[in-house]
Protein backbone atom coordinates (compact mmCIF):
# COMPACT_ATOMS: atom_id res chain seq x y z
CA UNK A 1 0.00 0.00 0.00
CA UNK A 2 2.96 2.23 0.86
CA UNK A 3 4.27 2.21 -2.48
CA UNK A 4 0.63 2.71 -3.82
CA UNK A 5 0.16 5.87 -1.88
CA UNK A 6 3.27 7.04 -2.71
CA UNK A 7 2.98 6.91 -5.96
CA UNK A 8 -0.51 8.57 -6.29
CA UNK A 9 1.59 11.31 -4.38
CA UNK A 10 3.71 11.53 -6.75
CA UNK A 11 6.81 10.27 -5.36
CA UNK A 12 9.63 8.49 -6.94
CA UNK A 13 9.50 5.05 -5.19
CA UNK A 14 12.53 2.86 -4.49
CA UNK A 15 11.04 -0.77 -2.99
CA UNK A 16 13.79 -3.17 -1.23
CA UNK A 17 13.91 -6.62 -0.66
CA UNK A 18 15.66 -9.56 0.44
CA UNK A 19 14.95 -11.49 -2.86
CA UNK A 20 14.08 -11.34 -6.55
CA UNK A 21 10.88 -12.85 -6.17
CA UNK A 22 8.84 -9.16 -5.91
CA UNK A 23 11.06 -7.31 -8.49
CA UNK A 24 8.32 -7.52 -11.18
CA UNK A 25 5.50 -6.78 -8.70
CA UNK A 26 7.26 -3.57 -7.67
CA UNK A 27 7.48 -2.38 -11.01
CA UNK A 28 3.62 -3.73 -11.20
CA UNK A 29 2.72 -1.50 -8.26
CA UNK A 30 4.56 1.53 -9.63
CA UNK A 31 8.30 1.77 -8.36
CA UNK A 32 10.69 3.26 -9.91
CA UNK A 33 13.48 0.94 -8.73
CA UNK A 34 13.97 -2.04 -7.14
CA UNK A 35 17.10 -3.09 -5.09
CA UNK A 36 18.00 -6.30 -4.04
CA UNK A 37 19.65 -5.96 -0.44
CA UNK A 38 21.55 -8.88 -0.85
CA UNK A 39 23.18 -8.21 -3.93
CA UNK A 40 26.16 -5.75 -3.06
CA UNK A 41 26.73 -3.60 -5.97
CA UNK A 42 22.32 -2.80 -5.92
CA UNK A 43 23.45 -1.21 -2.56
CA UNK A 44 26.35 0.76 -3.84
CA UNK A 45 26.08 4.73 -4.19
CA UNK A 46 22.47 4.86 -2.21
CA UNK A 47 23.97 7.08 0.85
CA UNK A 48 22.52 10.70 0.56
CA UNK A 49 19.71 9.71 -2.36
CA UNK A 50 16.37 9.25 0.07
CA UNK A 51 14.15 11.86 1.42
CA UNK A 52 11.82 9.52 2.92
CA UNK A 53 12.12 5.70 3.54
CA UNK A 54 9.61 4.07 4.99
CA UNK A 55 10.59 0.70 6.73
CA UNK A 56 8.19 -2.16 7.34
CA UNK A 57 10.71 -5.11 7.81
CA UNK A 58 9.67 -7.57 10.05
CA UNK A 59 13.19 -9.21 11.26
CA UNK A 60 16.34 -8.25 12.42
CA UNK A 61 18.22 -5.24 10.27
CA UNK A 62 20.74 -2.66 10.47
CA UNK A 63 18.70 0.61 10.77
CA UNK A 64 21.55 2.80 10.60
CA UNK A 65 22.39 1.10 7.20
CA UNK A 66 18.95 2.70 5.64
CA UNK A 67 19.36 6.00 7.87
CA UNK A 68 22.72 6.63 5.69
CA UNK A 69 20.54 6.43 2.56
CA UNK A 70 18.36 9.62 3.89
CA UNK A 71 19.83 12.84 2.59
CA UNK A 72 20.33 15.73 5.02
CA UNK A 73 16.77 16.57 6.69
CA UNK A 74 15.65 13.25 5.34
CA UNK A 75 13.07 10.74 7.79
CA UNK A 76 12.99 6.98 8.21
CA UNK A 77 9.64 6.12 9.89
CA UNK A 78 9.33 2.66 11.07
CA UNK A 79 6.30 0.85 10.64
CA UNK A 80 7.59 -2.81 10.93
CA UNK A 81 7.61 -4.35 14.30
CA UNK A 82 10.05 -7.73 14.48
CA UNK A 83 9.37 -10.44 17.27
CA UNK A 84 11.53 -9.55 20.37
CA UNK A 85 14.32 -12.20 19.56
CA UNK A 86 14.63 -10.05 16.01
CA UNK A 87 14.68 -6.70 17.01
CA UNK A 88 17.22 -4.72 15.85
CA UNK A 89 19.50 -2.09 17.84
CA UNK A 90 21.23 0.64 17.22
CA UNK A 91 24.35 1.97 18.94
CA UNK A 92 24.34 5.17 19.96
CA UNK A 93 27.90 6.19 18.43
CA UNK A 94 26.21 5.53 14.57
CA UNK A 95 23.41 7.11 15.39
CA UNK A 96 24.93 10.07 16.54
CA UNK A 97 26.72 10.18 13.15
CA UNK A 98 23.03 10.36 12.04
CA UNK A 99 22.98 13.99 12.86
CA UNK A 100 19.62 16.06 11.06
CA UNK A 101 18.06 12.69 9.89
CA UNK A 102 15.00 11.99 11.54
CA UNK A 103 13.78 8.40 12.69
CA UNK A 104 11.06 8.09 14.01
CA UNK A 105 7.94 4.95 14.29
CA UNK A 106 4.10 4.94 13.65
CA UNK A 107 1.89 2.94 15.11
CA UNK A 108 -1.32 1.81 13.77
CA UNK A 109 -3.89 5.49 13.24
CA UNK A 110 -6.67 5.93 15.62
CA UNK A 111 -10.24 4.49 13.77
CA UNK A 112 -10.70 8.68 12.52
CA UNK A 113 -7.52 8.22 10.94
CA UNK A 114 -7.91 5.04 9.94
CA UNK A 115 -11.40 5.81 8.15
CA UNK A 116 -9.22 8.87 6.36
CA UNK A 117 -6.93 6.26 4.74
CA UNK A 118 -9.72 3.93 3.97
CA UNK A 119 -11.93 6.69 2.47
CA UNK A 120 -8.86 8.00 0.32
CA UNK A 121 -8.23 4.33 -1.01
CA UNK A 122 -11.72 4.38 -2.08
CA UNK A 123 -11.86 7.57 -3.67
CA UNK A 124 -8.25 7.30 -5.52
CA UNK A 125 -9.16 3.31 -6.15
CA UNK A 126 -6.16 2.52 -3.94
CA UNK A 127 -6.18 -1.09 -2.93
CA UNK A 128 -3.98 -3.86 -1.15
CA UNK A 129 -2.57 -6.92 -2.95
CA UNK A 130 -3.64 -10.02 -0.23
CA UNK A 131 -3.98 -13.24 0.19
CA UNK A 132 -6.59 -15.44 1.64
CA UNK A 133 -5.98 -18.17 3.73
CA UNK A 134 -8.26 -20.23 5.54
CA UNK A 135 -8.45 -20.32 9.61
CA UNK A 136 -6.57 -23.28 9.74
CA UNK A 137 -3.97 -23.74 12.02
CA UNK A 138 -1.31 -25.30 9.60
CA UNK A 139 -2.39 -22.89 7.18
CA UNK A 140 -1.36 -19.78 9.84
CA UNK A 141 1.89 -21.17 10.56
CA UNK A 142 2.89 -21.16 6.98
CA UNK A 143 2.10 -17.97 6.65
CA UNK A 144 3.48 -16.83 9.69
CA UNK A 145 6.95 -18.82 9.01
CA UNK A 146 6.69 -16.93 5.02
CA UNK A 147 6.48 -13.84 6.88
CA UNK A 148 9.23 -14.53 8.82
CA UNK A 149 11.48 -15.71 6.33
CA UNK A 150 10.59 -12.84 3.94
CA UNK A 151 9.04 -15.29 1.81
CA UNK A 152 5.65 -13.85 1.75
CA UNK A 153 4.39 -11.93 -1.92
CA UNK A 154 2.02 -9.45 0.12
CA UNK A 155 -0.11 -9.66 3.23
CA UNK A 156 -2.28 -12.64 4.15
CA UNK A 157 -5.85 -12.06 5.35
CA UNK A 158 -7.45 -14.68 7.61
CA UNK A 159 -11.00 -15.85 6.19
CA UNK A 160 -12.85 -16.42 9.63
CA UNK A 161 -15.75 -17.91 7.95
CA UNK A 162 -13.49 -20.62 7.61
CA UNK A 163 -13.75 -20.98 11.48
CA UNK A 164 -14.21 -24.63 12.39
Amino acid sequence: MAVRYLKHLGADVTVFDLTEDKRGDAANLGAERYVNVTDPDEMKGLDNTFDFIISTIPTNYDPIRYMKMLKWNGQMCIVGIPSNEDMPTISMRSFIGMADRRLFGSRIGSIPETQEAINYSVENNIYPEVEIIPADAEKITEAYDKVRDGKVKFRYVIDMSTLK
